[in-house]
């Protein structure tokens, strides 16, 4: 890794790392190492998986990965004592603030332990991902040291289980990144936040992994289409839309037997997908490929002739950039921050979430003219260049960050 040291240092505190479903995270480490910041990862859980991305292999020959283990009653007891000693009167105000903000800011009970960790360290800022634990432990250990945090929301944490204490956590940062303009104004309105408290920074990814493999065109009138889905196997992520409408194309004739979709992902609904597409007569048609590493899906996305992405909620997709990347043309859903990645008819397809026959119709068009998309594939692969590069939204992410020193 070439990198010139900047004399700042992150102290990352995630849920758990590296996590084979959020590459946005890896990547975001990567890249600022890379532009000089010195990073060190505090990790609330240890990893459910083994399997690693080649990118964290590269991670971790430059820093190190702290596991914060859950504390006993009696070892928090005693790191609570022992900052007492210490800064009884800052120590004593986190505990008033903890008792006010209620079961949110309990979660991260935790932190009067990671507190000395992270001040051994020498870091000048603290950055979280998710609204939940991660984020609430910063702002507990900032309330304790004085370091500066910023936290990066995405869709869960903002849309389905969002923490009781949203406005405090924010008012308490330096910055609240949000990785879509739809998710600034859903938070700004809901909580009452000032606009002063909040950036918008793109995940992003490394554009070349996938420029460099999208050479291959939709060849076929559909006979042998090949379609691509990259999704954990979850309910949310609308996989038995998909499956609906694929049937509803057969049986109108619309689609061969010979079309294969492939799905790259696990999760817990893989048996409930296995056989809903055997009770379809697509055993042979629908792959189920598991989990995939990055290698793996630019490879796929290499062979595959469109990509389609069902999901009934989603964040701003990384699996879309890929795609549109690779010079696939993509259909996915008019959902939340999606339409700031694939404007309808211009960067891509949109149907609306859950209706599978509307999917369908979209899917008939592309497979009923595949050389007539060029223009729209062009125009994806270059937005993804200008807007969604994972060096350049990471040089905006370090500029916030230099900011609240």
């Amino acid at each position: 890794m070439n990198k010139k040291r900047t004399q700042f240092k992150v102290a990352y505190i995630l849920d758990s790392f590296p996590n084979t479903s959020e590459t946005f995270i890896s990547d975001e480490i990567l890249s600022v190492m890379e532009l000089g910041i010195e990073v060190v990862i505090f990790s609330l859980n240890r990893p459910k998986s083994n399997v690693q991305h080649l990118r964290i292999s590269e991670i971790l020959k430059e820093t190190k990965i702290i596991y914060l283990s859950q504390q006993s009653k009696k070892n928090k007891l005693k790191a609570l004592c022992q900052r007492l000693l210490l800064h009884r009167f800052k120590t004593t105000t986190v505990l008033m603030k903890l008792m006010h903000n209620g079961q949110e800011s309990w979660k991260s009970s935790n932190a009067f332990s990671y507190a000395s960790l992270i001040e051994n360290e020498g870091v000048d800022h603290i950055h979280a991902h998710y609204a939940d634990v991660a984020s609430q432990t910063a702002m507990v250990i900032s309330s304790m040291t004085g370091l500066p945090y910023t936290f990066t929301t995405h869709g869960y944490d903002v849309f389905v289980s969002p923490p009781l204490n949203y406005r405090n956590l924010v008012l308490n940062s330096k910055k609240m990144i949000c990785i879509s303009e739809f998710n600034k104004n859903y938070l700004m309105t809901k909580y009452d936040l000032p606009t002063s408290k909040i950036e918008v920074v793109h995940c992003g990814i490394y554009v070349n992994d996938y420029i460099k493999h999208n050479k291959k065109q939709i060849s076929t009138k559909g006979q042998s289409v090949k379609i691509l889905t990259v999704a954990r196997l979850l309910k949310i992520k609308g996989h038995s839309y998909l499956f609906k409408a694929l049937k509803r194309l057969f049986d109108e004739g619309k689609i061969s037997k010979r079309f294969t979709l492939t799905l790259a992902g696990d999760g817990p609904e893989y048996e409930s997908l296995v056989k809903q597409a055997n009770k379809y007569g697509f055993e042979n048609n629908i792959k189920f490929l598991g989990f995939q590493t990055q290698d793996q899906v630019a490879k796929l996305l290499a062979q595959c002739d469109f990509f389609v992405l069902p999901s009934l909620s989603e964040g701003i997709p990384i699996s879309l950039m890929e795609a549109m990347a690779s010079n696939k043309l993509v259909i996915a859903p008019n959902v939340n921050g999606v339409s700031e990645l694939v404007v309808d008819n211009e960067t891509g397809f949109l149907f609306q979430p859950g209706n599978s026959k509307d999917l369908g119709d979209i899917i008939g068009k592309v497979i009923r003219s595949p050389d007539g998309f060029s223009e729209i594939t062009t125009a994806a692969t270059e937005k993804i260049r200008q807007n969604f590069s994972r060096i350049e939204n990471s040089k905006k992410l370090i500029s916030l960050w230099r900011a609240s020193k």
